[in-house]
């Protein structure tokens, strides 16, 4: 892509205001934005993501040094402008020598609490939503849950795990275990679209991805207190949606292709990268590659993924949107293609 392309994408980023550092917080004036829809509809766009592993953190004795620890590595991704940031499941309880009981850990679902009062100040302090996996308490019982706080510092949704091991189903010294969580688990609304939220076992079961995909989240969130392999990998591509996951071994970014786009390491314990929600999965069968590139060249990003016969279509032009030139060339991206399979096999099933 040339310079004058570059300029081109970045102004126009800048002036719609759902580039790098501006995400989901700063928007244009709602004539601009009114503007902007009615010309083009839901233009792509970036969103800028983080996430946080606590590997180095597994020495900590209690919440308190944990959760600074946590925060300390926050205010370093803070940095990187993100519009998303996520936190591991158990990060203030998971191998820490005085973890404490399900109650003593238990937040607020309705308001903060001395832990969740922190994460909601920096989602507001830097303008940023916050992944933020705890156990909450509702009534008499106990769940595994993630909040999600908003940009704004409030709570924009709760998601309590559908699938929790069952260790953490085992009474603790008080009585109390945790609760699956309901198997119709919401998506949660924010300005870059809806998201989803799995945490820890619920990587097993395909059909929580399958569902979370299918009601239209783009990004699913995984946290957990172990890594989940090349599960995730699965899930991505077979869904696809990017899965931001932040765990107590490694956090992640996968790409709709199921392929990492980066990763914790020894030194750096917090992975980032821009997520461009366009970007769209095709089969190279029929291979229209060759023309595509001699009309759009470099106005279109094209990455062959050759064992899987799959082609992922991105553009790096602000004014071409993918979804036209697929039309044009009369492409359907994969969902489309595995929908219009199902959909005829289910005709003829049992036929």
């Amino acid at each position: 892509m040339g310079r004058n392309d570059n300029n081109s994408r970045r102004n126009f980023l800048k002036n719609s205001s759902i580039g790098l550092g501006a995400g989901l917080i700063q928007l244009s004036p709602a004539s601009s934005i009114a503007r902007i829809d009615a010309a083009h509809g839901d233009l792509p766009f970036e969103i800028n993501v983080a996430t946080i592993d606590i590997k180095d953190g597994f020495k900590d004795e209690n919440a308190e040094q944990r959760l600074n620890r946590v925060l300390r590595s926050m205010k370093n991704v803070s940095g990187l402008k993100p519009d998303i940031v996520c936190l591991p499941e158990g990060f203030t309880s998971f191998r820490i020598s005085k973890p404490g009981t399900l109650n003593s850990m238990a937040q607020h679902r309705a308001q903060n609490d001395s832990l969740t009062s922190k994460i909601s100040a920096f989602a507001r302090n830097n303008k940023c939503v916050v992944t933020c996996p705890v156990i909450t308490r509702k009534e008499n019982r106990f769940f595994s849950s993630t909040m999600v706080f908003g940009d704004n510092g409030y709570i924009a949704g709760i998601y309590d795990k559908m699938h929790p091991s069952k260790k953490e189903m085992i009474a603790d010294a008080d009585g109390n275990r945790v609760t699956p969580g309901s198997l119709s688990q919401p998506l949660i609304k924010t300005r870059f679209g809806q998201i989803g939220l799995l945490m820890g076992d619920d990587v097993y079961n395909a059909e929580s991805w399958r569902d979370a995909a299918h009601r239209g989240a783009k990004i699913i969130i995984y946290g957990s207190t172990f890594a989940g392999g090349r599960m995730l990998n699965y899930h991505a591509v077979a869904n696809h949606c990017y899965i931001i996951a932040s765990t107590s071994g490694e956090g992640r970014i996968v790409d709709i292709s199921g392929n990492d786009i980066d990763k914790t390491s020894e030194f750096i314990r917090y992975s980032w990268s821009k997520l461009n929600t366009e970007r769209t999965n095709i089969l190279t069968f029929p291979n229209r590659l060759p023309e595509l590139f001699r009309k759009y060249g470099n106005r279109l990003q094209l990455k062959a993924w050759g064992s899987t016969d799959m082609l992922t279509i991105e553009s790096n032009d602000a004014t071409l949107r993918v979804k036209d030139v697929l039309k044009e060339f009369g492409l359907q991206t994969y969902a489309e293609l595995i929908a219009t399979e199902t959909r005829v096999q289910n005709e003829y099933r049992g036929k």
